[in-house]
């Protein structure tokens, strides 16, 4: 059984993560023990470097490394103007829908950055995003486990969590599994912007209030309304119908009384009196 382990990524002598596809013959060490790997340039299967497991490197430990570094590299890249920005992409938690923005407002990115949280708890970050000299967000990498949700809790920067796999294929693309942020579609934007005019209206103009309280969805809570409108004016149609039955079957037995009354005072001969 082979004990190398073979990695897509290894770091040239300048430090620049270098993919095993467009490597040449020269010096790499691995992105996690930095012990020197071997290039294998391959026709029958794909390039790759390698590197006995005696260093005590894992598959986890080496992706997660080389993802780290992925993610800086991308961000320098991107500010020296060799390469696009970073695209990251969220799913919106309550439609599901994929919003996706180019990275902005950094200047530059640093691995494994050590925080201290106002409450006193201290981290260390995967990739720390700085503008000048401030720490203004973070990069945090999974591999095999999620960051903890007391850390996302306790950080007071905007933080995301991305998959190391997706990164080693695509460092522009930056998939977010997690995050401390609030996300909002373009849907939940709508819901947002008509809940806000729907209670306004109906306050204002029905004198209904507190009708859209607790809802998240405009639309939802705008088609739920007018159902229960709906139900109440049939039920209300229902009733006056129902009304107006018994009031013209009063008014029959009214008329009926009225001649037999009438019958009676001709039988004894008294004059109509109705």
């Amino acid at each position: 059984m082979s004990t190398e382990l073979l990695l897509p990524y290894a770091l040239d002598s300048s430090g620049a993560l270098i993919h095993a596809a467009v490597a040449a013959k020269a010096v790499y060490s691995c992105p996690a023990c930095f012990s020197p790997v071997i290039f294998r340039l391959c026709t029958a299967k794909r390039s790759h470097f390698a590197h006995r497991a005696e260093t005590g490197c894992t598959n986890e430990s080496v992706l997660h490394a080389t993802a780290k570094r992925l993610i800086v590299q991308a961000v320098e890249r991107w500010r020296t103007g060799t390469a696009d920005a970073p695209i990251i992409f969220f799913s919106c938690p309550s439609h599901g829908h994929i919003k996706s923005h180019p990275l902005k407002l950094v200047e530059s990115a640093k691995l494994e950055v050590s925080i201290t949280t106002p409450l006193n708890f201290q981290y260390r970050l995967d990739c720390g995003l700085f503008i000048g000299d401030t720490l203004t967000s973070a990069v945090e990498v999974r591999v095999t486990h999620a960051v903890d949700i007391l850390k996302f809790a306790r950080l007071h920067i905007p933080t995301i969590e991305v998959e190391g796999s997706t990164i080693l294929d695509n460092p522009l693309e930056w998939h977010v599994l997690a995050h401390n942020t609030e996300v909002m579609c373009h849907k939940c934007w709508c819901d947002a912007f008509i809940n806000i005019r729907l209670e306004r209206y109906l306050k204002l103009e029905l004198g209904i209030d507190n009708c859209m309280e607790g809802s998240g969805n405009g639309f939802a809570s705008a088609t739920r309304l007018v159902d229960q409108m709906d139900a109440t004016a049939n039920r209300l149609y229902r009733e006056a119908k129902q009304a107006k039955t018994l009031a013209n079957m009063e008014y029959e037995r009214r008329n009926q009384l009225q001649k037999h009354i009438n019958k009676l005072l001709r039988d004894v001969g008294y004059d109509e009196i109705y």
